[in-house]
């Protein structure tokens, strides 16, 4: 992040089937903050589609295979990118840039332990407006329907990532696995 002192590194443990990401999240003003839209510190890890059509899933939840050693941290957030003419660009700009709908985002909280656990989060949480500084959402579902994904957003999911953001500290996120799951439990995995 351009001024930044957040930075973190992305492994694959290959043998142990997970991805990590890990660093520091440092939530400090600098000179770049002061342009518009420009966050105060955060790292993130994105991967590019095409995904399984998930919209079988109907509204139900974005279900996390994770776990962490570093749980305390608040600032975890999954987004994914649908229907963005670029999705990247949208990833980053959160709704608050011309162009940059299409990209929902959603915080989550990782449990305590050594095992990984399923974090379910709700697609009704998820948000295309939220503030780049912070990653927090700007406008709600409940707010606004606009700014909720919508089923057919779930076919052609371009781009997801995680974030770590808005709050300093070291971070340690380990995932296995991404998927969509209907409220009564069937899962499509993205």
């Amino acid at each position: 992040v351009m001024g930044s002192r957040s930075y973190a590194n992305w492994t694959v443990d290959v043998a142990g089937q997970f991805g990590r990401l890990r660093g520091v999240v440092t939530v400090a003003p600098r000179p770049a903050t002061s342009i518009p839209h420009a966050s105060l510190g955060y790292v993130d890890v994105g991967a590019d589609g095409p995904f399984p059509d998930a919209s079988l899933a109907g509204l139900g939840d974005l279900v996390l295979m994770v776990r962490s050693t570093t749980p305390k941290f608040k600032g975890f957030r999954v987004a994914f990118a649908s229907g963005a003419k670029f999705p990247t660009y949208a990833c980053k700009a959160g709704g608050s840039l011309p162009l940059s709908r299409g990209c929902w985002k959603a915080m989550f909280m990782v449990p305590a332990g050594t095992e990984f656990a399923e974090v379910r989060v709700p697609l009704n949480t998820f948000s295309d407006k939220w503030d780049p500084q912070t990653g927090m959402a700007r406008k709600t579902c409940e707010m606004d329907a606009s700014v909720c994904p919508r089923v057919e957003a779930l076919k052609r999911i371009q781009r997801i990532e995680l974030w770590a953001e808005g709050y300093s500290g070291d971070i340690d996120l380990q995932f296995q696995s991404i998927s969509v799951a209907s409220s009564v439990g069937s899962a499509f995995v993205v």
